[in-house]
């Protein structure tokens, strides 16, 4: 079963894991009020449409006078994805992007892999890989595994962090019963991160 949007994004809330403000809105003045006269995102989310971006369901950076069209064009787009739902979410500032993943081997059960996110993962496949569950040690293992750790990190206090988000995404996979787990991108800042995107499937 694949959580709801939004509900992938509570679960990782729900550990203390920062993410993007993120809620479904159904209506244009929905949208309207979500954005406070803040620049924001929309994306139409479907079980059907795996890759958002590239299928063009994701609007960025939308003013106040941008959203309308956006909406309305994401409403028509939906009709090829129904059943779907729009989602609106605060518009993060840039940052470097990693990605977090979980998936099950037939033979060795859950793993969790950490690298360079976004739209590079497909592209370096700069990723390391561990069976879950892992500690912290391990996380920082995992971290410097990672070929573009130096373009990702800029100071020991948010490897530190990643290297715990890491080994605590570990056990919510194996404590949630989560058969698959996609965040990507997680923005990382230079003292801090934001989670983007999430997709989680449960056993």
């Amino acid at each position: 079963m694949i959580l709801e949007y939004v509900e992938g994004f509570n679960l990782l809330k729900k550990y203390g894991i920062k993410v993007a403000e993120t809620k479904v809105v159904n209506s244009l003045e929905e949208a309207y009020e979500f954005a406070n006269n803040r620049k924001i995102v929309l994306k139409l989310y479907s079980e059907k449409a795996t890759h958002k971006a590239k299928l063009g369901l994701v609007k960025i950076d939308l003013s106040k006078e941008e959203i309308k069209e956006a909406f309305n064009q994401l409403r028509k787009i939906g009709k090829k994805f129904e059943p779907y739902e729009i989602i609106a979410q605060e518009m993060l500032k840039p940052g470097k992007e990693a990605i977090i993943g979980a998936n099950e081997d037939e033979q060795f059960g859950k793993f969790i892999i950490f690298g360079l996110g976004g739209s590079y993962v497909e592209v370096f496949k700069d990723v390391s890989s561990r069976l879950c569950a892992i500690s912290k040690k391990e996380g920082r293992e995992m971290r410097e595994e990672v070929k573009a750790k130096d373009i990702l990190f800029k100071n020991e206090k948010i490897k530190e962090k990643i290297s715990g988000l890491v080994a605590k995404v570990s056990k919510i996979v194996e404590k949630e019963n989560i058969k698959e787990l996609d965040i990507n991108p997680i923005m990382i800042y230079e003292n801090s991160y934001k989670v983007a995107d999430v997709r989680i499937m449960l056993a």
